[in-house]
């Protein structure tokens, strides 16, 4: 599950359970769904070089930036009321990433990957609790303990390994 459409919807994630944090924002800014262009992300920056990207988001009055900024709210809306799986298909229906991603070359597998990610997030609020932040915290332990990496066949991914794992 560590994929572009996964690593995008897991930023999306993060940034509505605490859009201060810059590497998920930036990440989600500049994916598919959002496409902010790197001139994008400079000028908004640019004209608010102190605090956070949040912030200087928040000062930018550009449509695209308008734009995010509602879909966020909504989304932290959702996320307070809702389950984490109804979260996921609002997102869905919000960004349309599903169809953006489902769009592109290998986009059956991105679309399945996506409906995966959907299933365990609707396998993990039958056995726990459903706030997003624990859902967050559930991913990064998968992540830690090495159940989410990519297929071990694959050719055009990079894998990162601990020594032991390396070993055998």
């Amino acid at each position: 599950l560590q994929t572009e459409e996964i690593g995008t919807l897991r930023s999306i994630l993060q940034v509505i359970a605490n859009p201060r944090q810059d590497i998920p924002l930036l990440s989600a800014l500049a994916s598919p769904v959002f496409g902010f262009t790197a001139d994008d992300l400079a000028a908004f920056r640019s004209r608010q070089k102190q605090g956070s990207i949040y912030d200087a988001l928040l000062a930018d009055d550009s449509p695209k930036t308008r734009k995010f900024l509602e879909h966020l709210e909504i989304l932290r809306r959702e996320a307070r009321m809702n389950p984490i799986a109804q979260l996921i298909e609002k997102i869905f229906l919000l960004t349309r990433m599903d169809s953006i991603f489902s769009s592109m070359d290998g986009g059956e597998t991105k679309r399945e990957n996506l409906l995966a990610f959907y299933q365990l997030a609707a396998d993990f609020e039958t056995t726990s609790r459903r706030e997003l932040s624990q859902f967050l915290e559930h991913l990064e332990a998968l992540d830690e303990k090495g159940l989410m990496s990519a297929d071990e066949g694959s050719t055009d991914v990079v894998t990162i390994m601990t020594i032991h794992k390396s070993k055998g």
